[in-house]
């Protein structure tokens, strides 16, 4: 790394950090207005508002860091190309692929870090905000029934509910796993049953044992069966994760779980794909805003700032798309998670290329 990777690297900081501020600032006025009538309905605590607030900020920086980035690169390479800095440094032979590759590292380190973020923090923080919400501002509006219902109970035993009924606590397809380690050791399946406080009555069902290699070992039929479940069924309820609270590896073992009874949880699997490819934004707007830096050479601080908004609100706008597509199965998980990185990446390197061409 030389001189001019320093100056160019050193000449982010600012932009990045306002960028940031602004966008978390925005994000978070804007999910506050929209809980203020439930808050002042139901008088909310002052300490949980602060809380649920503060659990949302690891899920916004996963978008935030990605946005500023962008902005940061057009701001500063901005600045360059109307000063003349840029065509210096290219007429000194330093290509603007070369100038972009210190970028280019630094967003592929910051998409590592919103990674982990994405795969370490995030999930819980979301739990516990959504936990606030549930508890404390839509307690008294959650639906009566639902579908496709999936939790984790005690004792390392995960649930899925086909449907539940909760004014009268009855259910239909329900799937119960009993894990010994990372493998099912005991799988239930039951039509229907009612959920009790200590037990759960199930109908017309099959109780399967397996071993180590996952074989079914045994297999009994039976009309009516008391399962233990040894806690409140409200408990259980509060313990419902949606993708957005859940780890990539939690949502991996959910799947391959599912799957192999039969079940295919498509939105899972292109929830899985997501939480991969959306980390690497920040590496994908860096190319693309090394590209469409040279347009600020004539069009001033306004194109940049311009720029930044219309490029990320593409990006998610098609990311989000995609998802469904994805969800609808009308594209593969993987095709609907990475075809807008590919598409902004080719844009990005397309634009790069012919900034070389023109100093």
């Amino acid at each position: 790394m030389d001189t001019v990777d320093r100056y160019v690297l050193k000449g982010l900081a600012g932009p990045f950090t306002l960028s940031m501020a602004g966008f978390l600032i925005i994000a978070l006025s804007g999910q506050l207005y929209d809980l203020m009538s439930l808050i002042i309905e139901k008088e909310v605590p002052a300490g949980d508002v602060v809380s649920l607030l503060t659990y949302r900020l690891p899920g916004l920086m996963t978008t935030a860091v990605p946005v500023g980035i962008l902005f940061a690169v057009l701001i500063e390479l901005g600045r360059m190309a109307r000063d003349s800095e840029l065509t210096v440094v290219q007429v000194a032979g330093r290509s603007l692929a070369r100038i972009s590759l210190p970028l280019l590292l630094l967003g592929l380190v910051t998409s590592g870090l919103v990674y982990a973020l994405n795969e370490y923090v995030v999930p819980e923080a979301n739990h516990r905000s959504q936990q606030i919400v549930r508890n404390h501002i839509l307690k008294d509006v959650m639906r009566p029934a639902e579908q496709e219902v999936f939790f984790r109970g005690t004792e390392n035993r995960y649930f899925y509910l086909g449907f539940v009924d909760k004014s009268s606590m009855r259910v239909q397809d329900v799937l119960v796993f009993e894990l010994q380690g990372s493998r099912p050791a005991k799988v239930i399946f039951a039509q229907s049953g009612v959920m009790g406080p200590l037990f759960w009555e199930l109908h017309n069902g099959v109780v399967q044992e397996m071993d180590s290699e996952g074989i079914t070992i045994s297999q009994t039929r039976f009309d009516t069966m008391a399962y233990k479940v040894e806690d409140q069924i409200g408990r259980f309820v509060g313990e419902q994760r949606t993708t957005d609270e859940m780890s990539r590896s939690d949502i991996r073992k959910i799947v391959e779980m599912y799957r192999s009874s039969g079940i295919s949880l498509r939105s899972f699997e292109v929830d899985y794909e997501f939480k991969l490819s959306l980390p690497f934004a920040a590496a994908v707007f860096v190319l693309v805003g090394t590209g469409c830096s040279l347009g600020a050479r004539k069009n001033g601080r306004f194109f940049s700032v311009a720029a930044s908004i219309v490029l990320a609100f593409a990006y998610y706008l098609v990311s989000g798309l995609l998802r469904s597509f994805g969800n609808e199965g009308f594209l593969s998980p993987v095709v609907s998670a990475w075809t807008a990185n590919v598409v902004f990446c080719v844009l990005g390197v397309g634009l790069i290329a012919r900034g070389d061409k023109v100093i």
